[in-house]
């Protein structure tokens, strides 16, 4: 069992049997509701699985499910008929909430997502449970969230594993402080959590769960289950996780499509006050037919025209394909890439053939494409209103421009262009879209120390930059105006540091990058760094500064430096690139509050989380708690001094699982937000 479904099957085992232990003591008047949806992504209305679903009351219930492999949650809560409200929710990629709200509930209710899923961020979870015979034994199940490569285990005894879900023998019983660290070496994501697991040497399990099953002869779909637990069992609950449940002791459950289901027995013994659960894998197929799709889009950041990604969305098993691309060409690849040779509407059809456990079969399904139209556009760049060279055979100022296209809520790097006559420059055969360009002075230029890279119309930083659209042959005029830099005196003193890939980046290039200086909060100089990330400003006068990264649709750490006479050079500084950045998200400028926070730990947390915030004045902040939906949970007002400030809030006392915050200045400017993980004792 992978571990997104370990941690779906843990998940499930906790909701399902506060939802058992609910029936067994069930009381006149509360009714079952029961709920139900699809979670697809943004963009391409793929159906996201796995995915966690929350489902809440005004009287204290919280259940947490999971969406199947399709993308599809059903769960029940029961409830007292005086709740008045339910609210149905997740958090998308951008850690926002979305729900929705049924007032009252019926009992059949709907709630369907569409969510961004591009985050790339992880966090480390585990569970355990001691073995059935040998009680000094553990199992440990990952079950942490997001993408990552590596499993480093800490069992707190002094023995360490680098397993995925490892067993592990203790020499004594007692308590012990077990770690698990994971990491991404594609992303660059690390996360790590600690917490006590308890190993006793004696027995307190009295009953035990289990059972068997066997698919119909008639109908694959339909299933036998025997139940196998013992002893002295009084209650059974079975959720055949497609949505529907039993609490008969041998059920016959038929399954209404194809999947392996994850089945659930939850049993229940009065008279040796126990109970446990079993999960098993159910695998339902049909032999008569498969289901055959597929789903494509624009390769729009390749610069051959007319490039086209075909990825097979047909049920599992398929062991053979065949595309017709309706231009004469054909591919037996799964997931194959084809470049049209001009532009027009093509009939494109996939056959595909399973041989499966349960037979053979197969399919087609052809869908049509028409190819977006390419452009060619170009425009001027200039200095103080003229072009940065003037005259035909004026060659003082060379210059590349960079082009980025949004592609869904990212800017993606498409191709460069140098040039210097008149300042012109031109794109040929560039799809219609949105897109994002930035304008550098070669080292040789004449203006080059004086004039900062700039972005189209006249801005320094890609976050506040005009985009535009291209959608016609008649763009020529897309002009942009570079941005002074401010003059300062000269002084002995010095800036060095490096430039340094980090969350959410794939092997991010760190070399020929803009490292922007700022003094007294005007942008006075600009280098870019080294083949290893490198860079450094010299004569320097003494003051206050800020270094920050300009990685064009990127986001980058600041430092502040302070210069004086006593210490006139200042190095080693580390700044970040940050690539989860996002279209249409605001960034706070340091410059307009004086503030930024520069680090948010532990997450999750236990009892106490601690804010560390810098400020280049001093000045109040107000930090605000809330929960999932919004409600306040505490308010802390507080002075901040000069530089660094340390703020360690107690969270003891809050019972909620999930806590959002958000850090503003006093007259209510936001600062920043963020969400914390709370592992309550």
């Amino acid at each position: 069992m992978d571990k997104i479904r370990q941690m779906k099957n843990y998940i499930k085992y906790m909701s399902l049997f506060i939802m058992f232990l609910l029936y067994a003591n069930i009381t006149q008047g509360q009714s079952w509701y029961h709920f139900t949806g699809n979670v697809v992504s943004q963009g391409d209305s793929l159906e996201v699985p796995f995915y966690e679903v929350m489902i809440t009351d005004n009287q204290g219930v919280n259940v947490i499910t999971l969406t199947n492999e399709n993308g599809f949650y059903s769960d029940s809560v029961f409830l007292d008929p005086i709740t008045q409200t339910i609210t149905v929710g997740l958090f998308d990629c951008m850690g926002e909430f979305l729900f929705q709200d049924f007032t009252p509930p019926q009992a059949e209710n709907n709630a369907n997502f569409t969510i961004c899923t591009t985050d790339n961020s992880c966090d480390a979870m585990f569970v355990y449970y001691p073995d059935n015979i040998n009680y000094n034994k553990l199992n440990f199940l990952n079950v942490s969230l997001g993408n990552y490569t590596s499993s480093i285990w800490d069992f707190g005894d002094g023995n360490i594993s680098i397993e995925e879900n490892p067993v592990h023998i203790y020499d004594a019983a007692g308590e012990y402080l077990v770690s698990l660290t994971i990491h991404d070496s594609i992303n660059g994501c690390e996360s790590s959590i600690s917490q006590p697991v308890f190993v006793d040497v004696n027995d307190t399990t009295l009953c035990y769960a289990d059972f068997t099953y066997e698919l119909s002869e008639d109908n694959n779909k339909q299933v036998f289950f025997t139940d196998m637990s013992s002893p002295n069992i009084d209650y059974w609950f079975w959720d055949f996780g497609d949505g529907n449940f039993s609490q008969e002791t041998n059920p016959v459950h038929t399954y209404a499509t194809d999947g392996v289901y994850s089945a659930i027995l939850s049993v229940m013994s009065n008279q040796d006050e126990c109970n446990e659960i079993i999960v098993k894998q159910i695998s339902v197929f049909d032999s008569v037919n498969c289901i055959v799709d597929f789903n494509y889009h624009l390769d729009t950041i390749n610069n051959t025209p007319y490039t086209y990604i075909f990825n097979d969305a047909s049920s599992e098993g398929i062991t053979d394909w065949l595309w017709d691309f309706g231009d004469g060409e054909f591919s037996n690849e799964s997931n194959p890439v084809h470049v049209y040779d001009s532009p027009g509407t093509y009939t494109v059809c996939l056959t595909a053939i399973s041989n499966n456990p349960s037979g053979f079969c197969d399919g087609t399904v052809c869908n049509q494409i028409t190819t977006p139209s390419y452009y060619n556009f170009g425009g001027q760049v200039f200095i103080d209103g003229f072009t940065i060279n003037i005259e035909e055979n004026d060659s003082s100022n060379f210059a590349t421009a960079y082009l980025y296209r949004r592609l869904e809520n990212k800017w993606e790097y498409m191709d460069k262009r140098e040039f210097w006559k008149y300042g012109y420059y031109w794109f040929v055969q560039k799809p219609e879209g949105e897109y994002l360009l930035r304008f550098d002075l070669e080292p040789e230029s004449k203006d080059y120390d004086f004039y900062a890279p700039s972005y189209y119309k006249n801005q320094s930083d890609w976050r506040a930059a005009n985009t535009f659209l291209l959608n016609n042959n008649e763009q020529f005029e897309v002009n942009v105006n570079l941005k002074k830099l401010t003059d300062i005196d000269a002084g002995i003193g010095s800036i060095s540091g490096n430039l340094i890939s980090g969350q959410g980046c794939d092997s991010e290039d760190v070399s020929n990058r803009i490292i922007k200086l700022f003094y007294n909060n005007e942008y006075v100089a600009y280098v870019k760094t080294n083949s290893e990330g490198e860079f450094e400003f010299l004569s320097l006068p003494t003051g206050l500064y800020r270094i920050e990264a300009e990685v064009s649709g990127k986001l980058s750490s600041t430092e502040f430096v302070q210069l004086d006479d006593s210490q006139p050079y200042s190095d080693s500084h580390i700044l970040q690139i940050n690539c989860n950045a996002f279209v249409g998200v605001e960034e706070n400028e340091i410059s307009e509050t004086g503030i930024v926070l520069d680090n948010v730990f532990p997450n999750p947390v236990t009892d106490f989380v601690n804010f560390k915030v810098y400020t280049t004045i001093e000045q109040d902040i107000e930090i605000e708690l809330v929960d999932i939906l919004g409600r306040s949970i505490n308010n802390y007002k507080l002075p901040l001094n000069k530089e660094y400030s340390d703020i360690k809030i107690n969270l003891e006392n809050i019972s909620n699982a999930i806590i959002l915050y958000r850090i503003k200045t006093y007259d209510g400017t936001l600062i920043s937000s963020g969400k914390l993980i709370h592992n309550k004792r």
